[in-house]
């Protein structure tokens, strides 16, 4: 039984029949495991290796981010008497850690769902699980939302959420003794219309694939930049990369600051450690609405970037809210892939088909029924609370077009003279 002196081990299960397995889920633990000081990976493989395994850059997914893979502190255990015993002691140590231990020092890494789905309610039921598999419908099958979490706990998280707190608390405060009003800027086609409006006299507020837009951006000149889905934003695939590309291009431009979640900030610091002071983490931990994150610096987490950090924003920096760009569902017709977005977007705020394909081979049911179902129903009922709450603050929020969402349409229009 070989000794490990990490305080933390990942076994990777089912077992791996395949190479083309193997070095996909190697290659994105690259990206979302960077740091193995403290951590060992355990897979099991009846593939036969050589004595040093070796991921060629021909061998990586043509959809996955240009991360250099990284082998450091990844095991082979072998299907044979000797491995099976090592493999599955660990086994029994993660269940001696869920009862008795009480800690999350070996955790069952479930890769593939389908392979297990005669026992998988009995190991989650039994074991310390995290599940990985990015083929099931679920968003939180976000590999990183587990595995990043897990390490961003293992090193100080309250520290670097008060560092993010104090820069949030220092940019806020400066600017809203400057401007009145904040402008968040959404997907939707109503974000052309800045264009042809005055927006310097007010705090401004740019999420997700706005990015894609020099000329947006250019135009808005961001002092926030804020994104928070886990899959589309800071994932293994191309498009992500793309994006925290833009974004930091747009940090070096106008000195914006990007607010993500806390578990998130632990990552980009590492991949981007000159600019992790314009990183803002903040946690996911309210337990109702919070719509002033310098009284409380937390997330309610509901349904989407607009209820969670958007609004709840603008409501924080001023008593005047004016949003562009959200305009609501998509009334086009699924593509070959039948594939569709569930809102209509600006093709100013969208990213090439290509890399939108990219993303979607990385969560390939990210956008099945069942999601798409509970979203849309999910997103009006959290969205009509929170403005029935800003409305009682005394606030106004003010939409640049009008809108399909039942919430914004009694809201008023913006015109060219506001």
């Amino acid at each position: 039984m070989r000794k490990v002196k990490n305080n933390r081990e990942l076994i990777l299960y089912p077992k791996f029949n395949k190479r083309d397995d193997l070095v996909e889920i190697c290659t994105k633990l690259s990206w979302y495991v960077p740091k193995r000081n403290n951590i060992s990976l355990f897979f099991k493989t009846k593939i036969i290796l050589k004595k040093e395994f070796y991921v060629s850059k021909n061998e990586i997914p043509p959809w996955m981010n240009r991360v250099k893979p990284n082998l450091k502190n990844i095991y082979f255990i072998n299907q044979d008497f000797f491995g099976n015993l090592e493999y599955y002691f660990k086994f029994l140590k993660s269940l001696l850690c869920k009862f008795f231990l009480k800690n999350n020092d070996v955790i069952i890494v479930i890769w593939d769902t389908k392979k297990i789905s005669l026992i998988f309610k009995l190991i989650k039921k039994f074991f310390i699980v995290r599940v990985i598999d990015n083929k099931i419908g679920s968003y939180k099958s976000d590999i990183n939302l587990f595995l990043i979490g897990d390490q961003s706990k293992m090193e100080d998280s309250l520290l670097r959420i008060k560092k993010s707190k104090d820069f949030f608390k220092d940019f806020s405060e400066k600017l809203i003794k400057k401007y009145k009003k904040t402008y968040i800027f959404t997907r939707g086609k109503s974000i052309n219309l800045c264009f042809d409006m005055q927006i310097n006299d007010g705090i401004r507020v740019v999420c997700n694939s706005v990015l894609a837009s020099q000329k947006l951006i250019e135009h808005i000149k961001p002092h926030f930049i804020v994104a928070v889905d886990h899959s589309w934003y800071f994932g293994c695939s191309n498009l992500s990369q793309v994006f925290l590309q833009d974004v930091f291009n747009c940090i070096k431009n106008f000195n914006s600051f990007f607010i993500v979640p806390s578990d998130i900030k632990w990552l980009l610091d590492i991949y981007y450690p000159k600019l992790k002071n314009n990183i803002i983490g903040i946690p996911y931990c309210a337990k109702n609405y919070n719509l002033d994150f310098l009284k409380k610096f937390s997330v309610f987490g509901s349904v989407g970037v607009l209820h969670e950090i958007l609004i709840p924003l603008g409501s924080t920096l001023s008593d005047e809210i004016i949003i562009f760009g959200a305009d609501g569902k998509y009334q086009g017709k699924d593509n070959k892939k039948s594939f569709s977005f569930i809102y209509k977007y600006s093709q100013e705020a969208t990213y090439s088909q290509e890399l939108v394909d990219d993303f979607l081979a990385s969560r390939p049911n990210y956008y099945d029924i069942a999601n798409k179902e509970n979203f849309e129903k999910n997103f009006d009922f959290h969205l009509k609370n929170i403005i029935n709450i800003i409305k009682i603050k005394g606030k106004k929020i003010i939409i640049a077009s009008k809108s399909s969402h039942e919430s914004f349409r009694d809201l008023p229009i913006l015109n060219k003279e506001n």
